[in-house]
């Protein structure tokens, strides 16, 4: 019980690290989209160079509504593996509860914590 419960504080603390990962990229976004509208307003983006490209130049990253969308998902399969790991120690079906995991993780988690063992 006890290394299951180390490995479910561990998973929490790394969702919460993806989910801070990806709220700074998009603050990141945010802001060159903000530098660019500025740049415009005050006409200093001289070059006729699309703004999108030109903070792609720079390095700033621009991703597309897709793109995080696709991100998310991939994090949410990963993070679904926790509970059907767990479950799967304890003798239930590993397909099934990543599944549930997918569907709602914060009330599938808990659960895989406390169910008791198939003997």
């Amino acid at each position: 019980m006890k290394k299951i419960f180390v490995f479910g504080c561990a998973s929490i603390v790394l969702s919460f690290f993806l989910a801070g990962l990806i709220y700074s990229q998009s603050l990141e976004e945010i802001r060159a989209k903000v530098r660019s509208e500025v740049r415009r307003e005050m006409g200093i983006d001289e070059s006729g160079k699309p703004d999108v490209q030109q903070d792609r130049e720079r390095g700033t990253p621009v991703r597309t509504g897709l793109e995080i969308i696709q991100q998310l998902a991939l994090i949410s399969m990963i993070i679904a593996l926790i509970p059907a790991a767990i479950a799967k120690v304890k003798g239930r079906s590993f397909i099934a509860w990543w599944v549930l995991g997918l569907i709602c993780f914060i009330v599938v988690f808990p659960v895989s914590i406390f169910m008791k063992k198939i003997k």
